[in-house]
């Protein structure tokens, strides 16, 4: 499958202060171009493709780990879906088949630099998570949609969010400066719950993300739509 890309991946960025700092230095340093969202604005990831003969928007969907109604949400026109057609696609989103005829996307929490990855550190410590690298103050938002069911301090996560999403799934997000759901709340895919920040157990600023399945810990990149991750 052939797919024409017009250039570089385009990112829409709306940053302020230290945020736009902090993206700037490593943009000039590395080459690279985190994308996350900040505690103003948002930040999202786009390819611009030419459809060529052949092709079909569930294998655009596929390559770009992302849903045929995003697809068609950002293109209205690609119903028709001809070959020279442009498309902009959104890389932001991943699904998953958790039941019979039941499809779920996953989100991104924040996107920023992997700092410590899941599994073993060393001979004795099993990281449960993966850590996110961010400025504090940075947005955090729902990987998914669910429900809250713990919010406040929880030992060495800090302040923390856990949300149900159902099908023996759950979500974790620790070390937060200050959150926005509550116990008993639903959130939508996406939503924003909390402000990165510093407390519980850390050696800097950063998000620990837990996937949870069944009561036990999977890899998170493992669901999360595909993009070229900066590690530290």
């Amino acid at each position: 499958m052939m797919v024409q890309e017009h250039g570089q991946k385009r990112c829409a960025r709306v940053v302020w202060g230290s945020a736009a700092f902090f993206m700037a230095f490593f943009v000039l340093a590395y080459g690279a171009v985190p994308v996350y969202s900040n505690g103003i604005g948002t930040v999202a990831c786009f390819s611009v493709i030419t459809v060529e003969p052949g092709q079909d928007i569930n294998a655009l969907a596929k390559r770009y780990a992302t849903t045929t109604d995003q697809i068609l949400k950002d293109n209205p026109q690609a119903h028709t879906f001809t070959p020279g057609a442009t498309l902009t696609i959104r890389e932001n989103t991943r699904t998953e088949e958790v039941s019979r005829g039941v499809m779920v996307s996953w989100y991104w929490p924040v996107l920023g630099w992997i700092s410590s990855d899941y599994g073993w550190r060393g001979s004795k410590d099993f990281h449960h998570g993966i850590d996110i690298a961010l400025p504090i103050g940075t947005t955090i938002n729902a990987a998914q949609g669910g429900q809250v069911v713990k919010a406040g301090w929880l030992g060495v996560y800090g302040l923390a969010v856990l949300i149900d999403h159902g099908n023996g799934i759950e979500t974790l997000y620790g070390h937060n400066d200050r959150l926005f759901v509550k116990v008993g709340e639903q959130v939508k895919s996406g939503e924003r719950i909390a402000i990165s920040g510093n407390t519980g157990n850390t050696t800097g600023p950063h998000l620990h993300f837990e996937i949870r399945k069944n009561d036990k810990t999977v890899d998170p990149l493992d669901y999360l739509p595909k993009y070229d991750v900066a590690r530290q």
